[in-house]
Formats: C-alpha cells, structure tokens, sequence
C-alpha cells in the first residue's frame, strides 16, 4: 500500500565564492545544483525551476536583512521597497544536475 513508503526529493548546492578582503564584498563565482527529484518529465523546465531557486538564494543569502525594532517587536522593512533582487551581474554560471533515479514503488 502507498501510505507504507513516502517519497522525498533531496539535493546539493556547491558554490564558489569570492571576498575581497579590502571592501568585504562577496560576489558568487559559480554554482552547481546536484538533485534527486525522481524521474524528470520536462528537463528545461525543472532546471530553471531549480536555477530561479538558486538565484532567490544568492539574494536571500547576499542581499536580505530584516531590521527588528527592538521597542516594539515589529519589522521595520517589512515591504518592498528595501528588496533588492539579483542582476545578471550577481548571478554566476550556474549548473543544474539531476541524478537518474528509478522508484519502483511510484
């Protein structure tokens, strides 16, 4: 029966980072994304859903702060206005790998 065996995709991301030591500034060099996710039907659309997830983190890692206000316990950056989304100057080569997996409980 199904509910005896659950399903879980699973995956890795490397990156190559670079800081300069005068300014502190880090910029990515290269990424690749190792993935098992079960059996691809469309291979251009799972490795950009997988691209635009690693780029959400290049942004989220490199370029997001949520300021507290101590006070009163609230977000003081809580819109859009201080969001700052990553270029294609931010974004690296990025490689996107899917690991051939058969599942013969599926």
């Amino acid at each position: 029966s199904y509910k005896a065996y659950s399903q879980h995709s699973y995956g890795a991301h490397f990156a190559e980072v670079a800081v300069d030591c005068d300014t502190g500034e880090i910029r990515m060099r290269r990424m690749l994304a190792v993935m098992g996710a079960g059996r691809i039907l469309n291979p251009k659309t799972a490795r950009s859903q997988i691209i635009g997830g690693m780029t959400w983190g290049i942004g989220a890692a490199l370029m997001e702060q949520t300021v507290l206000d101590r006070r009163h316990g609230h977000f003081v950056n809580h819109d859009l206005a201080e969001y700052h989304v990553p270029i294609n100057g931010d974004v690296p080569e990025m490689e996107v790998v899917f690991l051939e997996e058969h599942d013969d409980k599926a």
